[in-house]
């Protein structure tokens, strides 16, 4: 085998297509669109609306004199193209 050929198949070999799956975090319209064609598998994403309730939470706490949390998890969400449409994660998804 000539060495040019040689080389090619040993290129071949060693750039072989590798799987590359891309996550994102949080939303916006070209993640999402990027989520729908199929180049990310999804992102997670803040929660708003637990990041809301948590805060009036701490709020009525502190009011009452109760004792809160130095750190308060919000939580997050697991979006992909799945449930990106559905009712729940629609408030979390942003353009």
């Amino acid at each position: 085998m000539p060495a040019s050929k040689s080389l090619l198949a040993d290129s071949a070999t060693i750039f072989a297509p590798i799987l590359i799956v891309v996550v994102g975090y949080d939303a916006g319209k070209i993640q999402k669109q990027a989520v729908r064609d199929g180049v990310m598998a999804g992102a997670i994403t803040q929660d708003p609306v637990g990041i809301g309730y948590k805060a009036v939470e701490a709020c009525i706490k502190v009011i009452k004199g109760e004792k809160v949390e130095k750190n308060i998890d919000t939580g997050f969400k697991w979006w992909d193209k799945t449930n990106m449409d559905s009712e729940e994660m629609k408030p979390l998804l942003y353009d």
